[in-house]
């Protein structure tokens, strides 16, 4: 018996916990998420945050006559092509000896018009027993002897404008040095110009061990025609897919919930508020009582200065018209749904604890019951 009464207490006691429980409601900040710094990649998915592989454009057609990279994104068709060769641009040189007497040659080295030195590779490891790497080691110190009508095969890293380009050669003082010539390649065995020693602008100055001579081909002595090439080549094309960045676009204040309106809740921002009469005027009344019309609001009994400082606005008006429980509230007011019969909690309290007193009621009777019985 004493367990039951003790059980009923607490009840009792949790009740205005759990009525002030309800007074609370938590509001969220909700978001929409926008598409911000749009632009195209053809490799989207490997680079880029956010991508959409259904919405892309394609480029125009390239054309090369090497075949170009095959990729997921790529178009590529083989065709018959009539290419224009530039006679000035080459990557593959030869220089040839031809004086009777050999020369000592310690480095080659090439420079682009910025004088940005150009790599090279010697194609023979070896000529006349001697390793050709000694050229290309920026030393300075071994040498090669070439001897006549010796070549040294060169190619450049890239295709280069031979005109842009200086050669600077370390060689022994010989007088005899300038005799040397040299063709250039625009393909290996597809020669675009030809040059010999009076068609090269040569400076030489020497000092200690060996010379440096500079050489700089004059443009008036190349041949200018393009040389003209049936070949079979490459075009292609490339798809362009959508890339973006995305950002969180805010709806103004704190809301119950807006998913309706394809927003999102923010779950790491929101605020507790406590339960207010919403059905009182939005504009502030002293001791606001439930009132409904403008009528009520003089018969209740608040002080006539009070209802003389209430501002007149459009609100107002609105309220004389109609109830303010019919109202609609803007979307970006503190909201929160309220039945239309309100329960006072006096009543909840006494409601509830007269079923409690009730069932108990019933509890010591039964069990006197059953004592009377067994007796």
């Amino acid at each position: 018996m004493k367990k039951i009464f003790k059980i009923l207490i607490l009840v009792i006691g949790l009740i205005p916990l759990l009525v002030n429980a309800e007074e609370k409601e938590v509001q969220y900040k909700w978001y929409k998420e926008v598409e911000e710094n749009i632009r195209y990649e053809n490799n989207a998915e490997n680079i880029c945050e956010y991508f959409d592989k259904n919405t892309f454009i394609t480029t125009d057609w390239y054309y090369s006559t090497s075949k170009p990279k095959e990729e997921k994104f790529r178009t590529i068709e083989e065709v018959n092509m009539e290419v224009d060769i530039s006679r000035y641009y080459s990557k593959y040189l030869e220089f040839k000896y031809f004086p009777m007497n050999g020369v000592k040659i310690y480095e080659l080295e090439f420079f682009d018009k910025e004088n940005n030195k150009i790599e090279y590779e010697i194609k023979q490891n070896i000529i006349n027993n001697q390793n050709t790497n000694v050229l290309n080691d920026e030393k300075k110190e071994d040498f090669i002897s070439l001897e006549t009508r010796d070549i040294l095969e060169i190619e450049l890293k890239d295709i280069t404008n031979i005109i842009d380009t200086k050669i600077r050669v370390y060689h022994e003082e010989n007088s005899d040095f300038k005799d040397m010539h040299f063709f250039t390649y625009v393909l290996p065995g597809l020669m675009n110009n030809a040059f010999a020693e009076y068609e090269e602008e040569i400076k030489t100055e020497c000092e200690d061990k060996f010379c440096i001579t500079e050489i700089i081909i004059r443009e008036e002595k190349c041949l200018t025609e393009p040389i003209k090439l049936n070949t079979v080549g490459y075009r292609y094309k490339d798809n362009l897919y959508k890339c973006f960045d995305k950002k969180k676009e805010y709806a103004p204040g704190y809301h119950r919930d807006l998913s309706n309106e394809n927003y999102f809740k923010d779950e790491n921002d929101y605020i507790i508020i406590e339960e207010v009469d919403y059905t009182c005027p939005t504009v502030e009344v002293p001791n606001c009582k439930n009132y409904t019309t403008l009528e009520e609001i003089s018969n209740s009994d608040l002080k006539k200065e009070e209802i003389n400082n209430l501002p007149i606005t459009e609100e107002i008006t609105n309220i004389i018209e109609k109830p303010l429980k019919e109202l609609k509230t803007p979307i970006a007011m503190v909201t929160k749904e309220k039945s239309s019969s309100t329960i006072p909690e006096y009543l909840i309290f006494i409601t509830i604890f007269t079923i409690m007193s009730i069932l108990l009621t019933i509890i010591i009777i039964a069990k006197k019951l059953k004592k009377c019985r067994l007796k």
